[in-house]
């Protein structure tokens, strides 16, 4: 038998810290929902900021972002607490699209959309296509046989790949042509869009799942500095898939600078 090098007492105290970290500490970071992770962004390199947290010497948790360069020491942002950013984020979105400003102008631009979208000359111009193509196929249809009548190896071979390719040109037209009908039974009017935007005004902004409702339909990216954060809205033609880099962000910060009063965390919609 040989002594033991640490006391019982201390032995105790390492079990028990050991057990508290495997259940307690990265666990629980992995367990509290990160709303703004792959939208967040350090505002100061153009990093991702990820999800980071632990527990001090009375228990209580803490959950913050952190740039994931930090790590690296290559750079120097700050941590930010996240229930604080998640509900700044999320007030900023509500805000934003529940504002006079953007109902007046956007209500009516969608309206203007989807009314050229299920314009009668659109179906018609469809239509057109949808006849065109289906002649031509009749055409290589004919052509088809003649050639497998005479023999034409040739000419057989460039009827059956033409009509693959029309036959994959006449679904999509009707594919086409069947939304477009959809949507024009399925019209949307102004008082729909007032009605959901509405809907969405009334939630519970203390709420996670509405906080994530928010930032997942609403929010592109988010670029967090150490005295303000910007946001970029899903707002526009392109679906939310044009790229912002933070080169972009910071053109932008600084020609608006002049009008951000608070410098604690005033957001920028883009």
């Amino acid at each position: 038998m040989y002594p033991p090098i640490i006391g019982k007492e201390t032995f105790a105290k390492v079990q028990d810290r050991l057990f508290h970290n495997r259940y307690f500490q990265r666990p629980e970071v992995e367990r509290e929902p990160y709303i703004l992770t792959g939208k967040l962004f350090c505002g100061h390199c153009g990093t991702h900021m990820v999800s980071d947290g632990g527990r001090s010497k009375t228990g209580t948790a803490h959950y913050y972002y952190v740039c994931k360069s930090i790590r690296k020491n290559k750079c120097d942002k700050k941590r930010e607490i996240k229930n604080d950013l998640e509900l700044y984020v999320a007030e900023q979105t509500r805000n934003f699209f529940t504002s006079k400003a953007f109902i007046e102008k956007v209500v009516d631009d969608i309206i203007v959309y989807y009314e050229s979208k299920v314009d009668d000359s659109e179906l018609k111009r469809v239509e057109v296509k949808i006849t065109n193509t289906k002649k031509e196929i009749k055409d290589f249809t004919a052509a088809y046989v003649k050639a497998v009548a005479e023999g034409n190896q040739l000419l057989i071979d460039s009827c059956n790949e033409r009509s693959k390719e029309l036959a994959a040109l006449l679904s999509d037209l009707e594919n086409e042509y069947a939304k477009l009908s959809l949507e024009k039974v399925l019209m949307v009017t102004k008082k729909d869009l007032l009605d959901y935007i509405g809907e969405v005004a009334s939630g519970d902004i203390n709420d996670i799942e509405y906080q994530k409702y928010l930032i997942d339909h609403y929010v592109n990216a988010i670029f967090c500095y150490d005295d303000r954060t910007a946001i970029i809205f899903n707002v526009g033609d392109k679906n939310g898939k044009e790229t912002v880099t933070k080169d972009d962000i910071n053109e932008k910060v600084s020609s608006t600078e002049s009008s951000v009063n608070d410098t604690s965390g005033g957001g920028t919609g883009i």
